[in-house]
């Protein structure tokens, strides 16, 4: 919008007029959608902008994750380094220098951690008998899965696992969020 504003002065019985154009420019409207939360291990969220304008252009897009700058423009890709609860900011800039931001919480899910226990030798003929401790902040173990350097262990789909045999045994586990 654009108005006109016209200045008048008077003294002594003279005047003088002055005219003024003023134009008053929109300011973008910032937004964008949450990606879903993710594990800790490996995240990669893709935060995109659907910022809009009524008129003239969004020249800037600037990405903040608990307030340190990410990254610029409409799509950027992000990791983060710990779990927890990060507030994401969007501040949208007009070719005419209005801004608006907004600002989202995301959540980045632990990873279980796993202890595993037990003997680690045994005699020819006999057995030993793994177990396993999971830690899974705010979520349940899903699955289990016993693993040698040559594949999945057959019936190794619980916390605790009878080795018979010498290898190098690890545990997946994954939870539910």
């Amino acid at each position: 919008s654009t108005y006109v504003v016209t200045g008048t002065f008077t003294t002594t019985g003279c005047s003088s007029q002055k005219n003024i154009t003023v134009s008053v420019n929109p300011k973008p409207v910032a937004n964008f959608v949450l990606p879903s939360p993710q594990c800790l291990q490996g995240n990669q969220y893709n935060f995109s902008s659907n910022s809009v304008i009524s008129a003239g252009s969004i020249s800037n897009l600037q990405w903040f994750a608990d307030n340190i700058l990410i990254g610029n423009g409409a799509n950027i890709n992000f990791s983060f380094t710990n779990s927890g609860n990060h507030t994401i900011k969007l501040v949208a800039t007009s070719n005419n220098g209005c801004k608006d931001s907004i600002s989202r919480v995301i959540e980045v899910y632990p990873n279980p951690t796993i202890t595993i226990f037990g003997p680690a030798s045994f005699c020819t003929g006999s057995f030993i008998t793994l177990n396993s401790t999971i830690t899974s902040v705010g979520s349940v173990i899903d699955t289990y899965q016993w693993n040698t350097t040559s594949g999945p262990v057959s019936g190794g789909s619980n916390s605790v696992l009878q080795v018979a045999q010498p290898g190098d045994f690890h545990l997946n586990v994954s939870d539910i969020h």
